[in-house]
C-alpha cells in the first residue's frame, strides 16, 4: 500500500477544506450583495431579503431528505450533485434582470446548502475520523470562515470594478471547477479504499469516552421528552439571533458612516476571526464538552448585541466582530456535537435533521425579519436590542434543558442496567 494511500484520510481532509472554504464562504459573502442588487433592480431591502428566504425554505426542505440522500448515494455523489446545482443556480442569478429570476436562481441554490454545508460535512467527517472529531470538524467549519474573508476580498472588488453580476459570474465557475476536483478525488468511506477511519477504536478523554459510550435516547422516548422540544426552540432562535446580527453588520456599519470598503474591510477580519474559533470551539469541544461551549457562544451574543445597541458602531467595529465570530458556530458545528453529547448517538438518525432544519429556517427568516425592522424603523437597533433580551432568555432555557437531559439520562441508564440484572438473572 503506497504511503499517500494509506493516509488517504489527510487527503480527504485537505479536500473537505477546499469546499467549505469556497461553498461556506460563498455562502458567508452574500450580505455583500444586499445594497448593490437592491439599487441596481429598484427594490428594499426587505424585499431583496425574500430570496434568502427562499432559499432558506428550499434548504429547509432539503435537509430533510439530504440524510437519505446521503446514505443511498454516499457522499461523493451528493456533493458533485450538490455543486453542479449551485454552479446552475449562480449562473442564473449572474443573468438575472428582474426580482423574479433573483428568486429562482436563489431557490434553487437553497437545494445545494444542506450537503454541502450543514448535513454532509458532519457525515463525511464521522466517516473517515473517530479521533479529534470536534476538532477536525471545528477546522473543517473553520474554512467557511477563512474562505469568506477570502471570497469577500475578491466578491467586493469584482462588484466595484465590474457588477454584482460578474461576481455571480465568477462564484458559478468557482462551483463548477470544485465540482469535477472532487468527482475526481472524493471517496466516500475508507473502506472504499480498503482503509479504516483515523484513529478508529481511540478516545481522546474519559468524558470523551463516557460520551462515546452514551448510547442515548431510544425513537419513542425522544419523542416524549421535553427535551427534544427544547433543544428544537434553543436551536432555532439562538441561530435567529446570531444570523440576523451577521446579515445585517456590513450594512449597518454603512448606515452609521462607515465606507462600503471598510465594512467589507470588517467583515473579511470576521471570517478570518471565525476560522480560528471554530478551531478552538472544537478543541473545546473535545476538552470541556459542547455544553460549555454553547454557553460561551449564548454570552459572547448577548455582549455583541449590547455593543451593537447603544455604541455607536464605527468606534467598536473590531470588538463587535469578534463577538460576532464567537456566536456565529452556534449555526453550525456545534449543533452536532451538542446533539451527540445530549441525547446519545441512537437518537441521531431521528434527531439530527431537525435540528439542522432548524438552522435553515432560522437562515430563511433572519435576513427578513431584521431588514422588515429597518424599512420599518431606519435603523437595525430596535432588532438588536429585542434580540439581547431573547437571547438572556436562550441562555436561561440551554440551562433548563441541561438539567432535563441530566435527568433523562440518569433514568435511562437506570433502566438499561434494571434490563441487565433482569436478564442476568
Amino acid at each position: 500500500m503506497s504511503f499517500l494511500k494509506k493516509h488517504y484520510y489527510w487527503v480527504i481532509f485537505a479536500l473537505i477544506l477546499l469546499q467549505q472554504a469556497i461553498s461556506g464562504g460563498f455562502v458567508n459573502s452574500l450580505s455583500l450583495f444586499t445594497i448593490p442588487i437592491s439599487e441596481s433592480l429598484g427594490i428594499s431591502r426587505g424585499l431583496f431579503s425574500l430570496t434568502a428566504t427562499a432559499r432558506s425554505t428550499f434548504g429547509f426542505l432539503a435537509t430533510l431528505i439530504s440524510g437519505s440522500v446521503l446514505m443511498h448515494l454516499g457522499y461523493r455523489k451528493s456533493i458533485v450533485i450538490s455543486l453542479a446545482i449551485a454552479s446552475t443556480a449562480l449562473a442564473i442569478v449572474s443573468g438575472s434582470n428582474s426580482f423574479f429570476m433573483l428568486m429562482v436562481g436563489f431557490s434553487l441554490f437553497g437545494f445545494s446548502d444542506p450537503v454541502a454545508i450543514l448535513v454532509g460535512p458532519p457525515q463525511i467527517v464521522r466517516s473517515w475520523f473517530h479521533r479529534h472529531q470536534g476538532l477536525i470538524l471545528g477546522a473543517v467549519t473553520a474554512c467557511t470562515g477563512l474562505g469568506g474573508s477570502l471570497i469577500n476580498l475578491i466578491l467586493s472588488r469584482t462588484i466595484e470594478s465590474s457588477g454584482w453580476q460578474s461576481a455571480f459570474s465568477l462564484s458559478a465557475i468557482m462551483m463548477a471547477v470544485l465540482g469535477v476536483l472532487l468527482l475526481i478525488l472524493i471517496r466516500s468511506r475508507p473502506s472504499d479504499m480498503g482503509l479504516r477511519p483515523y484513529g478508529e477504536g481511540q478516545v481522546q478523554t474519559q468524558k470523551q469516552a463516557h460520551e462515546d459510550h452514551w448510547i442515548g435516547y431510544s425513537r419513542k422516548k425522544m419523542y416524549r421528552s421535553a427535551s427534544f422540544y427544547l433543544m428544537i426552540i434553543g436551536t432555532f432562535l439562538s441561530c435567529l439571533f446570531s444570523y440576523a446580527m451577521f446579515i445585517a453588520l456590513v450594512p449597518h456599519f454603512c448606515d452609521q458612516g462607515m465606507s462600503a470598503q471598510s465594512a467589507a474591510d470588517m467583515q473579511s477580519i470576521l471570517m478570518l476571526a471565525l476560522a480560528a474559533v471554530k478551531v478552538v470551539c472544537g478543541f473545546l469541544c473535545d476538552l470541556i464538552g459542547a455544553k460549555k461551549v454553547v454557553l460561551i457562544c449564548l454570552i459572547a451574543t448577548i455582549a455583541d448585541l449590547l455593543l451593537l445597541s447603544f455604541v455607536p458602531a464605527p468606534s467598536v467595529a473590531l470588538p463587535v466582530v469578534i463577538l460576532c465570530a464567537i456566536s456565529l458556530p452556534l449555526t453550525s458545528m456545534i449543533i452536532p456535537l451538542i446533539s451527540n453529547t445530549l441525547f446519545g448517538y441512537q437518537a441521531q438518525p431521528y434527531c439530527i435533521g431537525i435540528f439542522m432544519g432548524m438552522i435553515s429556517i432560522a437562515n430563511m427568516v433572519a435576513g427578513l425579519i431584521i431588514n422588515t425592522v429597518f424599512d420599518l424603523t431606519g435603523s437595525y437597533v430596535p432588532a438588536f436590542r429585542f434580540f439581547a433580551i431573547g437571547t438572556v432568555a436562550i441562555f436561561v432555557l440551554y440551562l433548563v434543558l441541561y438539567r432535563l437531559c441530566a435527568r433523562d439520562k440518569k433514568n435511562i441508564l437506570a433502566e438499561q442496567a434494571q434490563e441487565q440484572l433482569t436478564i442476568a438473572n
